[in-house]
């Protein structure tokens, strides 16, 4: 009963935690409401960007660069983009298309004859459009080949290593997010063009908007420090920085590069450029996303009328960023924790600015359904399992030391055998679940699990383990007992 209160307080002060310092930036009200978000979303640093209908630029910089540091986020302060890098891409692979240097219907396999794909066992053709589109067919499981391998492994080392991905459904039919469809037409672009990926990023997107603080680096400097929240809090997570996945989810920016980049989607001055915008934002209206049936997907965009978004989450970054066509105005939020908080802030917003509402005013956080629910599961799934391993080590340690008699019967060796059995059932589907049940691998799962998770399968297993270990020695002593 006592662990139960302790558990309940030490709950209570780091749910309570503020995550925020504010810099004044002009916006107290809305500053005011973030805080409450930040707080309920375990937000350790936020960085957003507001153009408005007449192009009126507001920056709100919330918070550290890392809980433990006092260096507050700032313009030039830089975060992973995650799948809002899949923008980027998109507006490459649009300007390309323009130049008629790839078409939308060019075949995978005219590229990359290497890589073959399969549906029912059988060979079929992917275009390029429909990577663009998700509607490839490719499963979510082959996230796997993105985070399956060591972190430095180029976009074309980790293409040339897969000969054969079977896809789910039939390509052109079926919305299907996977992140390697955006590596795949990457280095579709890669070829035909003879560029890097980092040099078709520079030359189609940073060069022209003047975006000269964004970076495909690893390691580069103003970067905050990513978090993930685990065992209640946010904490400093040094996720791995997958060079073969920049272009789905690892191009790096600030607000000061991001506010740029908002002119240009939601109606700059660039004439030059308005036809690769208009085809970058044109959806496969054939085909629903799992947005709902108005939403459609472009290319690196979800659309649902004149509202152009997208949302992105790595291990340690989250980001939203969205357009509202009919009234030029956008937002862009970025947050250095793996929170779907980010997603809410950016999404009231973007529908209040493209509403001409000039004071901006949040729902409740109170309202928003947290990502982290599964850290708090993990926890007290924990909880419950250690009086329980302590129970089972008490019993374990009484069926060794104290010699008791007890009757025997059929159904009770039956009851203890079948134990057994189904302790080493899940003992075993513990160890393999990621790869029997989302066909991933382990190295890929616990990357995005948080701490609380591996605490919880170790305890999992160690009871398990402990269990089937004590019914062993139930039924050898009663055994025992039963031939005297």
């Amino acid at each position: 009963m006592k662990f139960k209160y302790l558990f309940i307080f030490f709950s209570f002060i780091f749910m309570n935690i503020s995550y925020a310092a504010t810099e004044s930036t002009g916006n107290s009200a809305l500053e005011k409401q973030l805080v409450e978000y930040m707080n309920v979303g375990k937000i350790p640093g936020l960085s957003i960007v507001i153009l408005d209908s007449k192009k009126d630029a507001k920056f709100i910089f919330l918070g550290k660069e890392r809980m433990s540091a006092d260096k507050n986020i700032d313009g030039t302060t830089l975060f992973e983009l995650a799948s809002t890098s899949k923008a980027f891409t998109g507006f490459i692979a649009a300007r390309l298309i323009e130049e008629g240097k790839i078409k939308g219907d060019t075949k995978v396999s005219s590229i990359l004859p290497a890589l073959s794909f399969y549906y029912d066992s059988k060979p079929v053709e992917v275009t390029f459009l429909q990577l663009l589109h998700h509607t490839s067919g490719i499963p979510f499981s082959s996230i796997d080949f993105v985070y399956g391998g060591q972190d430095n492994t180029s976009l074309a080392d980790m293409l040339n290593k897969i000969d054969k991905i079977e896809l789910q459904s039939v390509p052109g039919n079926r919305h299907s997010y996977s992140t390697i469809n955006y590596g795949i037409a990457a280095r579709m672009m890669e070829i035909v063009t003879q560029m890097s990926y980092q040099q078709l990023l520079q030359t189609y997107v940073l060069a022209p908007f003047n975006m000269n603080q964004t970076s495909v680096e690893a390691f580069v400097e103003n970067k905050s420090t990513g978090h993930q929240i685990s065992y209640l809090a946010p904490r400093p997570y040094n996720a791995p920085f997958v060079v073969a996945n920049v272009p789905a989810g690892y191009i790096q920016t600030n607000a000061i590069d991001m506010e740029k980049w908002l002119r240009f989607l939601s109606g700059g001055d660039y004439p030059a450029l308005e036809r690769a915008k208009k085809r970058m934002f044109t959806p496969d209206k054939a085909v629903a996303t799992n947005e709902g049936n108005n939403s459609h997907y472009a290319m690196g965009w979800y659309v649902n009328g004149e509202k152009i978004f997208h949302t992105g989450m790595n291990p340690s970054f989250s980001s939203f960023v969205g357009v509202h066509v009919g009234s030029g105005t956008a937002v862009a939020v970025m947050a250095n924790v793996n929170s779907n908080v980010t997603f809410a802030i950016g999404e009231q917003i973007l529908d209040q600015l493209s509403s001409n509402q000039q004071i901006l005013k949040l729902t409740s956080p109170d309202d928003v359904k947290l990502f982290d629910s599964f850290d708090r599961v993990f926890l007290i799934i924990s909880l419950i399992t250690l009086p329980f391993i302590l129970f089972i080590g008490f019993r374990i340690y009484r069926n060794i030391f104290v010699k008791e008699r007890a009757s025997f019967s059929k159904k009770n060796r039956f009851i203890l055998i079948s134990l057994i059995i189904f302790c080493m059932f899940c003992t075993v589907l513990s160890l393999i679940f990621p790869m029997a049940i989302l066909n991933i691998s382990w190295q890929t799962f616990v990357i995005w699990m948080p701490g609380s998770f591996l605490l919880m399968h170790t305890l999992l297993i160690f009871s398990l383990l402990a269990s089937m270990f004590n019914c062993s020695i139930v039924l050898v002593r009663r055994i025992q007992f039963a031939k005297e």
